[in-house]
């Protein structure tokens, strides 16, 4: 079985030994990227790079004022996860002083992948009383 990981070389959280980020995918990314694999729907990248990246993608989508937060407040408001693990989704380094960073060792890989899936259905089945478009195929 696939490791079902994307490894992300150059992050904002990259270490000394420069390692790559590791983002853990969910099902649902896993079956949409195979399936773009096999009908070949995608350019040389599959994920959008650069500043904004994100946002424009978007807006291609569904023209209008979109933005691609929400994912921290949805954590806060929705879920019982620790705010480092959602920082660390992000790929943002967690704060603390250097004693409390040095011991904080692990990926929280499959603490990601949970959060992370429950954010993919979250943001696919839509929540009526929020402001969310859902993405379908």
């Amino acid at each position: 079985m696939p490791a079902r990981v994307w490894r992300v070389p150059c992050t904002k959280t990259a270490d000394v030994n420069d390692k790559p980020f590791e983002v853990p995918l969910c099902d649902y990314l896993v079956a949409l990227l195979t399936r773009l694999q096999a009908q070949r729907l995608h350019e040389r990248f599959v994920f959008p790079m650069g500043e904004n990246a994100m946002r424009n993608c978007l807006r291609k989508i569904v023209p209008g004022a979109l933005t691609v937060h929400g994912f921290r407040a949805w954590v806060d408001e929705k879920t019982h996860v620790h705010p480092d693990v959602a920082e660390t989704c992000l790929s943002h380094r967690i704060v603390g002083d250097d004693v409390e960073i040095a011991y904080r060792r692990s990926t929280m890989l499959d603490k990601r992948r949970q959060l992370l899936t429950a954010w993919a259905d979250y943001a696919l089945d839509g929540d009526p009383a929020a402001k969310v478009i859902p993405l379908r195929a």
